[in-house]
């Protein structure tokens, strides 16, 4: 499914493009001549005259070895079939197809689904589920991948059908390694409880010789048994004669596989392996990893599933794999920095309970979000219970991974609730581009909504047109300075010093902006930089009561607000550059950069905005230290300090009127001695910071002469703010 189908199509499963088979004719595809209402998913059992024709088989082999019943070896070869290339049948109407080991899991994988006999139901999720899976084990840049998803979606029994499938055929001489959150879980719920008794009722056909016995405690073997005494050296075997292929459980540390080749490797429930206790998974996964990429070759594939329960007791490592292992984000050799791909499974989709009467798989989604959101409700004064359900029952991978209240550096409750707010599919926000107007560099700007690919996410825009894109021009004074040329002595040489004309905002009153910029599209260790900025919207008296209040205390006012949110990983830093001046017309203020990264502040100076460059505010000087105000502001200890308490407060206060998923989702997370992880929270505290700067005094003047004087009194000597 990595690659095309001659006469197939395909389709994006999670910003993966997967390819699917070409469809057989109607005729060959089940359930075509079924009314719609009966076409779904349907197991196929074994004949039931199968236990009686195998006996008279096996007895006519003693005599004939070669001997096999047509009948049966027909249903035989029907069954491989399916299993090595996939299946395809009716549901509902749609033509669909399921891959060989989905087919497998579901026809063959007796669990503890006692509403079909033990047999998995087929939910049309799953689907999907399988397809990524399948297109991981063909990508030669894959090494595996992670399943994130709620409880009881079935993701371990998935994948120990998985492992057994590919097991238990060749290629030969393979090892499988099953590690959980300890060793006993390992052993115990994955290998004994399940897969072994999965393999036990295997149809024999899908039997492999072993020499494991009838009730297998520490592996699965797929070797003949062993012949001893005289009776050996007249035994000989051809090499088919067995797989050699093993399957056992391992401890949980972090070194368990180190050194080994493994053809696949199973990590159940990473998200819950205690560190402290056990293994810090994100270690382990480096070591693993190694284990399956052998001299610069894919040798097998990782599987790693979870559920995050506590984000102290494995989330939080979890959460670093998962951050690495992002598709869209690679090196220059194809990997992603965990060599794994991510996919998650949403707590709406997997709604079981919620599944269509005809059997056909599909989820009613609505129903599963209004079930999940009253669970929530009913949990909201408990900001720890509340947090655990969310992770146990994720919308997206954010609310998987979410933190508790203690955890969390701000107010998660607000932030709790507003998050869940935001992930109810409402169109809050508008995806778009802040562009020149006809193409006109310098000239208006406009915005254009852009729900595919935009780079900003818009949540108000000032609805007169004359409240945006308040900007002037200032010409520069061209001036000639002339200097003696040493060379020649008496000569004097004129220079010209030419000064590029200016853009200048005008309503910094109304609007401040503020960025955590980057300078390179791509950083040392091969990952795109992100960069984030923020446009805030002033606290305005003419349209908010400051006095007002609502019932439960919270300001709630429409000014005071961020308005505009870009985080964006943009392939060359002038096109960010750019995109800040164009957001920065738009509003006609300036904006707040850190100014260790000096690309941002060049660039504007060289385009002529240089005056759209805020300068340090004054109110985070610090008390020691000299040429302090100037354009941008260093990032430090102390900044980071001041705009966290800012943010605090913003969000205890207004956080309930937050209109941007991916900012709320990172303040969520926020952990202060790690910022550079955390580029909405950053670029949101230092617009709050920006927010803030004290406005120029307009200076009173009767025919340009000042009659009111304003006083500065700071620093050893009181001045007028005109000087």
């Amino acid at each position: 499914m990595y690659k095309p189908y001659k006469g197939g199509s395909s389709v994006e499963v999670q910003g993966l493009k997967i390819y699917l088979p070409k469809r057989p004719p109607k005729g060959l595809i089940a359930g075509f001549d079924l009314p719609k209402k009966q076409q779904k998913w349907k197991r196929t059992p074994l004949p039931s005259f199968w236990s009686e024709r195998r006996e008279e088989e096996i007895y006519k082999q003693q005599t004939n070895p070669k001997h096999t019943d047509p009948v049966l070896e027909e249903f035989r070869r029907q069954q491989w079939g399916r299993r090595l290339y996939g299946y395809w049948f009716y549901n509902h109407g749609k033509p669909t197809y399921i891959t060989g080991q989905n087919y497998y899991y579901l026809n063959w994988c007796q669990f503890d689904h006692p509403e079909n006999d033990g047999y998995p139901i087929y939910y049309d999720f799953t689907r999907l589920t399988f397809y990524f899976r399948q297109y991981c084990t063909e990508d030669p840049h894959c090494l595996g991948y992670l399943v994130v998803g709620p409880r009881g979606t079935g993701k371990s029994s998935e994948e120990v059908a998985c492992i057994l499938e590919s097991m238990t055929r060749p290629p030969r001489r393979r090892q499988a390694a099953i590690q959980s959150k300890s060793e006993d879980d390992a052993k115990q719920k994955i290998f004994k409880e399940k897969m072994v008794e999965v393999f036990k009722v295997q149809p024999d056909f899908f039997k492999p010789i072993a020499n494991h016995g009838s009730n297998p405690e520490n592996k699965l073997s797929f070797f003949r048994d062993t012949v001893r005494g005289k009776k050996a050296k007249d035994v000989v075997f051809s090499n088919e004669a067995e797989l050699a292929n093993v399957i056992y459980p391992v401890p949980a540390k972090e070194k368990a596989l180190d050194g080994g080749t493994y053809a696949e490797i199973l990590n159940d429930e990473i998200g819950k392996t205690d560190p402290k206790k056990e293994a810090d998974v994100y270690k382990r996964m480096g070591v693993n990893r190694f284990c399956v990429f052998r001299n610069n070759r894919k040798r097998g594939l990782i599987r790693a599933t979870t559920t995050v329960e506590e984000m102290d007791k494995g989330g939080d490592e979890c959460k670093k794999v998962w951050d690495e292992s992002d598709v869209s984000k690679r090196t220059e050799n194809g990997f992603t920095l965990s060599g794994l791909y991510r996919y998650f499974i949403s707590a709406i989709d997997a709604g079981t309970q919620f599944a269509d009467k005809y059997g056909s798989g599909f989820i009613d989604r609505e129903k599963a979000q209004r079930f999940h959101l009253i669970e929530r409700e009913a949990r909201k004064n408990d900001s720890q219970a509340l947090s655990s359900y969310i992770r146990k029952n994720p919308f997206n991978p954010e609310e998987a991974f979410m933190k508790d209240g203690e955890d969390c550096v701000f107010n998660a409750m607000v932030l709790n609730e507003t998050y869940t707010y935001l992930n109810l599919d409402r169109n809050i926000t508008t995806r778009g581009d802040f562009i020149w107007k006809d193409g006109l560099v310098d000239g208006k700007v406009i915005f254009k909504p852009n729900s595919r690919n935009g780079r900003f996410e818009v949540a108000w825009l000032p609805e007169k047109d004359e409240q945006t894109n308040l900007v002037t021009k200032v010409y520069a004074r061209h001036t000639t300075i002339h200097a003696p040329n040493p060379s020649l002595g008496h000569i004097v040489r004129s220079l010209e010093q030419v000064v590029k004309d200016q853009y200048k905002p005008l309503n910094d009153a109304k609007f401040a902006i503020a960025t955590d910029p980057v300078d390179h599209g791509v950083t040392v260790d091969g990952r795109r930089s992100n960069s984030a900025a923020y446009a805030f919207r002033k606290f305005d008296l003419l349209v908010d009561d400051p006095n007002k209040l609502d019932k439960e205390d919270r300001l709630d006012w429409e000014t005071h607000n961020f308005v505009v949110e870009y985080i964006y990983r943009s392939p060359e830093p002038d096109m960010y550059y750019e995109d800040m001046i164009k957001l920065c017309a738009f509003f006609g203020c300036q904006i707040l950069a850190e100014n260790q990264k000096r690309g941002i502040i060049t660039y504007f100076n060289t385009r002529g905005y240089g005056l759209f460059i805020m300068n340090r505010p004054k109110f985070t000087f610090t008390a020691q230290g000299t040429a302090q105000d100037t354009p941008g502001i260093p990032a430090s200890k102390p900044l980071i300090q001041q705009y966290t308490d800012k943010l605090q407060t913003f969000v205890h206060y207004h956080g309930h009127r937050l209109k941007f998923k991916r900012l709320t989702a990172d303040l969520l997370d926020f952990d202060p001695n790690k910022p550079t992880k955390h580029d909405p929270t950053v670029a949101a505290g230092l617009t709050l910071i920006a927010s803030e700067k004290e406005m120029p005094k307009k200076v009173d003047t009767v025919g340009g002469l000042q009659y009111v004087k304003y006083y500065d009194n700071t620093g050893i000597r009181s001045k007028p703010f005109h000087e």
